[in-house]
């Protein structure tokens, strides 16, 4: 497995169609698409200091990780923020390793800490996720919950 970094986009697309696919946002009346997420993604490279973490397993790309600098909410300190990681089925050693590179990558950008997310829409994968957290660690911070209106 080897970890990489880029903040061109459009490289995770063709992973990230796999994902849309095993992603639950229907369950909770969400629409997504890929031209939404790449669109979020170049807005925050283009306004935070961010990478989007690669995984290869060999030439093939299995995980991307995007991770962001940005103010703290509650202090006068930098966060780490991930959004939509994201690992094939199969390919599991690349989390922990996307995971150990974002911690590197967030130290060596000045933040205090790295806040990771678990989704219920992105794959059934939600609780085997919050499972991972809890062995390599990371202590539980939010509950989100969520209507329609």
């Amino acid at each position: 497995m080897r970890i990489d970094h880029t903040q061109d986009v459009s490289v995770i697309v063709p992973l990230g169609e796999h994902w849309l696919a095993e992603c639950c946002a229907s369950d909770f009346g969400i629409k997504t698409s890929m031209a939404n997420i790449v669109k979020d993604l170049e807005n925050w490279i283009e306004l935070a200091t961010g990478t989007i973490i690669l995984a290869y397993d060999g030439v093939e790309l299995v995980g991307f990780m995007p991770v962001f600098a940005v103010p703290s909410f509650l202090g006068p300190q930098l966060f780490a923020l991930e959004k939509y990681w994201y690992a094939s089925q199969g390919h599991h050693a690349a989390g922990p390793m996307m995971l150990a590179e974002a911690r590197r990558w967030a130290k060596e950008n000045n933040c205090s800490h790295l806040i990771m997310s678990a989704s219920n829409i992105a794959s059934n994968m939600h609780d085997k996720c919050c499972m991972f957290y809890d062995r390599v660690g990371l202590k539980l911070f939010e509950t989100s919950y969520i209507c329609e209106v």
